[in-house]
């Protein structure tokens, strides 16, 4: 009885592991030596001080945690509560982790605080607990001559780019009883009371940069609105493509939208199937479950 129980229990965590393992490389796809690459491109724009990106620190009800889109283009880390500080001038990145307790550990499975190897298969120069973050900044703060370059504008959500995640807290803005000072403000707050003589700069446009500028459509990745493409398309980039016509005299907008993948030898409309004729739509429209309007009006 005993060694049933005892094997169920091996068998189990194997199992686990090996879930958590595939799920993480699934994630993620892309390779530690892509993640070291990112960093090193944003330190070679940023040059000089430290730049300092926050990941999330909860999940959301009733969702799957999803990690901070900026935090993990550079990190690849989903870990929450994490941090990272690069060095542009000596090109080091150093990553900051919560220390777990025995049940996170259980529940969670362990961080890379744990990992001995973590640093070979990450990249970072270091692996720190994130509670040393801030004696981490003291003891550096001469080496990157007091400059901390910061997300200071909105970030971008998986379906909201960050000039409309601006928009939305604008609109919130109209009204005082809306005012709620977000997560990435009590950050800056925190940073800029702890680190009074620094000099903190914006470093969104820098990250944006990673994008090229133009107007067709969009990028689609990380967010359904992503960092714009330009006109260099390369094998493997997603774009939302979408003419539009607008007569606001008429309070009338017609707009097509397609969702395209660069492949090698041309593009594959991943939107092929969706109806955009106008017979097409009406055959659509007509065969929907029509809601009685008492049902409306509740």
């Amino acid at each position: 009885m005993k060694r049933s129980i005892a094997s169920r229990v091996v068998l189990t965590s194997a199992l686990l592991l090996a879930s958590s393992a595939i799920a993480l490389a699934q994630r993620t796809g892309y390779s530690r030596d892509e993640f070291v690459r990112r960093r090193a491109a944003l330190m070679d724009r940023v040059k000089t001080g430290a730049v300092i990106l926050f990941g999330d620190v909860e999940v959301p009800a009733g969702t799957h945690f999803r990690q901070d889109n900026d935090f993990f283009y550079f990190t690849g880390n989903e870990d929450l509560a994490a941090v990272i500080v690069m060095i542009p001038e000596t090109k080091q990145s150093f990553l900051f982790l919560p220390e777990q307790s025995a049940r996170e550990v259980m529940v969670d499975g362990p961080n890379l605080l744990k990992n001995p190897d973590a640093r070979a298969k990450t990249g970072f120069s270091e692996i720190y607990p994130v509670a040393y973050l801030d004696e981490f900044l003291a003891r550096r703060l001469d080496g990157f001559d007091g400059r901390l370059h910061l997300r200071l504008s909105p970030r971008d959500t998986m379906d909201e780019a960050r000039s409309e995640t601006a928009l939305m807290d604008a609109r919130k803005a109209r009204s005082h009883y809306n005012g709620r000072i977000s997560l990435d403000q009590d950050r800056i707050q925190q940073l800029k009371a702890r680190n009074p003589h620094c000099e903190f700069r914006d470093v969104t446009p820098v990250v944006d940069a990673r994008g090229l500028q133009g107007d067709f459509g969009h990028g689609v990745g990380l967010s359904v609105h992503d960092v714009d493409l330009g006109g260099v398309l390369k094998e493997g980039m997603v774009f939302a493509i979408k003419p539009a016509l607008y007569y606001p005299e008429k309070a009338l907008g017609i707009r097509i939208e397609d969702t395209v993948l660069i492949t090698r030898n041309g593009c594959e409309i991943l939107t092929r199937d969706v109806p955009k004729e106008i017979e097409d739509i009406e055959k659509l429209l007509a065969g929907r479950e029509r809601i009685p309007r008492s049902d409306q009006q509740k």
